[in-house]
């Protein structure tokens, strides 16, 4: 297996320098599986340094922090270079290993990425990658990242990594030769298939994660394969990590990723993302990135706009033009590959075009050329310093079966038309098959648990701008959409749909929704930037590999710009509102806060939609007005709607909205009662929270405090009744324009205690003015 460690590189100053360059030498130091309190009291050490607002999510299999996030760590110097960052990372790793269970001796440097977040709103994050080592060897699938901002402070510090390494013994027993022999001898046993490729195996440390552990081990990687159809209709390729020491399997992988066909769909590829049907028929385009040769042997490759110059050329040449060029190479399984011929006179423009018939054959051939470049090209356009799909895509078109497309790790597959379907060479069936090809060169690769479907999905929605995958694959049907509604399952329970594209849902869904989500807010243009910008920055700084709630971490480290998460970042709540739209729990941000109640003024008896307007209120779980719980319902961060219990303003309430945190408004109204079980004479204290406690507002106005312990009606005169019952008590008290005061009650003379009632009227001008007819549940103690 290849490792393209340096196709990632974004920001090149002095890189090559330290791709080479060993990790400053620390002490030794043994870090095994960390008993949770260890790290947490590292971390709890962090926070006390470095000040609250931190937040640590925990690697469940190892026990140690996976990702630090929540603000940010200023530099104790300026960070001008790449040299600079890599070294303030190091420290920063040295400096929490208790938190993460590696140490620089454990790392080595891959790569310094940079993304371009600052055209979209954000600020550019600077990510120095590294992967993790055993003795110089590295370990499978592991990954360190340091994201900073550009002035230097560090912002988040995520490590996949597997503690636990150390100390592992990297002299393997077993031959290379024997490892391929039990690879082979699986395979065989398992698939029953003719094999003719085994690769050549590399040795690695790789780990597991079984039972919820992670385990390491010394294994060598081989890959084996048949050309023979399995079951599927479909070559058989299998990745397998041989323990170095025993032979045995340790791990088995599928490298043939096909897509998940539904139906029928007929026709050939086409403008758009339609198939080629009746009524979407073939258009002429200009084709960039291919190569054209002169028949001097010259070659040049079209621009963007499909253009090509040969420059100084004084008499007539033939031209040819393939379907090929720097980024993608078309194979046709269906016959002889596609190819154009003309001869050009000078300073004559003529065209060289291919599939005139516009046959099933050829037309599939244009558009995997036309699509695997948009998809290279759609990458360069979003990030300029991300190189990482410049190479040369391999696109089988035209198999001699139906209903299928898939990739194999070598090349994209796709298949002629037949069995009620479409040839399958078209837009985003070809950009799914080169999602997984990108899934593994930006190192997420297509994790078993649906992440390495839904991820490829995801490259294909974003780059065509559209939440179906493979529309009209099969008729009037479709292969999957992004707005479906498939719930998150947990992070414990990955794969809870029993198959990997239903699997994959979870992720596709999710990610299509942020992208709807900031379209709403931005625009379509600038949505869909900011949505291209921070998805290609996700597979740029982070390696996720599963569908796991730190997904939504990372796109919310990534779309801050103040270091702050505790504040929110720019685009937090299409971020968030989309996560939690799929299952996912969500992350909150600050205290609920309620601003406006609309309407102010309800009837007697209540039954009018209350609207409570404000921030974070996404996490509300409970809502009380004048202390009585109320039944709500969340529309979203700024708005919760109730029915209005009975009262006659709400202007005069208190009302209290509280979140699972424990975080409120702090609206609410409280009585101090010093006796124990007599409150005569007792002084009870009225206080205003949030400025939100009216009592008329007016000094003159005389207000009477009735409380009483059991039901019914007591009539007060003038019309007026108190549901209080039969003991009624009352004090009066001139409050000030504030609307604070105190209160006491001479006249009870038996002990009080338990829950009580209270209310408020007005006696003005020899009557009762202004009786509320609502009292509100307390506590005297």
């Amino acid at each position: 297996m290849s490792r393209n460690w340096m196709q990632r590189s974004a920001w090149t100053l002095g890189l090559v320098g330290l791709l080479t360059a060993t990790a400053v030498a620390q002490p030794a130091a043994d870090y095994g599986v960390a008993p949770r309190t260890s790290a947490q009291a590292a971390f709890e050490s962090f926070q006390a340094e470095q000040g609250p607002g931190w937040r640590l999510t925990w690697h469940q299999e190892t026990g140690y922090g996976r990702i630090l996030w929540g603000m940010n760590i200023p530099s104790p110097r300026t960070l001008v270079t790449a040299e600079d960052f890599v070294e303030r990372a190091r420290e920063l790793v040295d400096a929490n290993a208790g938190i993460f269970g590696v140490d620089t001796q454990d790392l080595e440097l891959v790569a310094v990425n940079r993304s371009q977040l600052s055209r979209v709103g954000s600020v550019d994050k600077i990510g120095i990658e590294f992967r993790q080592v055993v003795d110089g060897m590295p370990v499978h699938g592991t990954t360190y990242v340091v994201l900073f901002l550009p002035d230097g402070r560090a912002v988040s510090l995520d490590a996949n990594v597997a503690p636990m390494a150390r100390g592992l013994s990297i002299l393997p027993t077993l031959s290379s030769v024997e490892a391929q022999e039990s690879a082979v001898s699986d395979f065989e046993i398992e698939f029953g298939l003719m094999i003719d490729e085994v690769g050549e195996p590399e040795v690695e440390v790789y780990f597991t994660d079984e039972g919820g552990v992670r385990e390491a081990h010394l294994a060598y990687l081989v890959e084996v394969g048949s050309s023979m159809l399995d079951a599927r209709g479909l070559p058989n390729r299998q990745g397998y990590a041989i323990d170095a020491r025993d032979g045995s399997v340790v791990d088995q992988w599928n490298l043939v990723h096909e897509a998940d066909i539904l139906g029928t769909v007929k026709g050939w590829a086409s403008p758009g993302t339609r198939p080629d049907v009746g009524g979407n028929p073939e258009q002429l385009i200009n084709l960039s990135d291919l190569t054209v040769t002169l028949s001097t042997g010259a070659t040049t490759n079209t621009d963007a706009n499909g253009n090509f110059v040969f420059a100084n050329q004084n008499q007539s040449r033939n031209v040819t033009a393939r379907l090929r060029g720097p980024w993608v190479r078309v194979e046709n399984q269906g016959g002889s590959n596609a190819v154009i011929s003309a001869t050009f006179n000078p300073d004559v423009p003529a065209d060289l075009i291919f599939n005139a018939g516009k046959g099933q054959y050829t037309t599939a051939e244009v558009n995997a050329a036309n699509w695997v470049n948009k998809f290279r090209n759609w990458v360069r356009a979003t990030d300029s310093g991300v190189g990482t799909m410049d190479f040369q895509v391999t696109a089988n078109v035209n198999l001699s079966s139906t209903c299928n497309a898939f990739f194999n790790g070598n090349s994209i597959n796709m298949y002629r038309s037949g069995g009620g379907c479409v040839n399958t060479g078209y837009s985003t069936v070809i950009a799914h098959e080169e999602g997984h090809w990108a899934n593994v060169r930006f190192n997420s690769g297509n994790g078993s648990d649906g992440f390495g479907e839904g991820a490829a999905d995801v490259w294909a929605m974003y780059l065509a701008d559209d939440a179906i995958v493979g529309r009209e694959f099969s008729g009037s049907s479709f292969i999957r959409t992004g707005n479906n509604t498939r719930q998150f399952c947990g992070d414990s329970n990955p794969g809870c749909y029993g198959g990997v594209h239903a699997n994959g849902e979870v992720i596709m869904g999710a990610l299509w929704k942020v992208r709807r989500n900031l379209n709403n807010t931005h625009g379509n243009a600038t949505g869909d930037a900011i949505a291209d910008a921070l998805n290609l920055a996700w597979f740029s700084q982070y390696n996720d590999s599963q569908i796991r709630t730190i997904v939504e971490t990372h796109w919310l480290v990534l779309d801050d710009n103040d270091g702050n998460i505790g504040n929110g970042t720019p685009n937090a709540a299409d971020i968030d509102g989309a996560f939690r739209e799929q299952g996912f729990p969500g992350v909150s941000f600050g205290p609920p806060v309620v601003d406006t109640v609309t309407p102010s003024t309800v009837g007697s008896f209540g039954g009018t939609t209350v609207t409570l307007s404000g921030s974070n209120l996404q996490d509300v779980n409970s809502v009380t007005v004048g202390g009585l719980p109320q039944g709500f319902n969340i529309v979203n961060s700024t708005t919760i709607t109730f029915n209005s219990p009975i009262v006659t303003s709400l202007a005069s309430q208190v009302i209290d909205v509280a979140s699972g945190a424990g975080n409120d408004n702090d609206q609410s109204l409280s009585f101090t009662d010093n006796a124990d079980t007599d409150i005569r004479g007792t002084s009870f204290i009225i206080k205003p929270g949030g400025g939100n406690w009216r009592l008329g507002g007016q000094s003159d106005a005389l207000f009477i405090i009735f409380v009483g312990s059991n039901g019914g009606t007591t009539p007060l005169g003038n019309g007026v009744t108190l549901p209080i019952g039969n003991a009624l008590i009352f004090a009066s008290q001139v409050l000030n324009s504030a609307g604070t005061g105190t209160f006491s009650i001479p006249g009870y003379n038996g002990a009080f205690t338990g829950a009580a009632y209270f209310g408020v009227a007005t006696w003005k001008n020899g009557q009762w003015i202004d009786a509320r007819d609502t009292f509100f549940r307390v506590t005297v103690f």
